[in-house]
């Protein structure tokens, strides 16, 4: 399994994502949702998840997005770091805007 980074963002959406998924479907479904992200993250790092641009982001963020469903995962194009990880019903702009500001 390949070393990656989560951003300080990315690691507390990790945290409350697994928190909510605890809570409305139990410590299994959480633990198979984590053992998923990783993997995820770990194709990410690795090079082997390219991800894909999106047309709704504006291009001066050299984001890819990688989709876990329901999750979607933003990550710098260059280092690979995770960017940020939410539901894919969010508005990404929006979203990918808060974090500039």
């Amino acid at each position: 399994m390949t070393a990656f980074r989560l951003s300080p963002k990315a690691a507390r959406d990790v945290v409350l994502l697994l928190v909510d998924s605890r809570s409305r479907w139990g410590d299994l479904v959480a633990r198979r949702t984590r053992k998923r992200l990783i993997a995820r993250f770990s194709a990410i790092a690795s090079g082997a998840a390219q991800g894909h641009r999106r047309s709704d982001v504006p291009d001066h963020l050299p984001l890819r997005f990688v989709l876990e469903p329901p999750f979607v995962i933003a990550f710098h194009a260059e280092t690979r770091e995770i960017i940020r990880v939410f539901h894919g019903r969010r508005d990404i702009g929006v979203t990918l805007v808060e974090d500039e500001g």
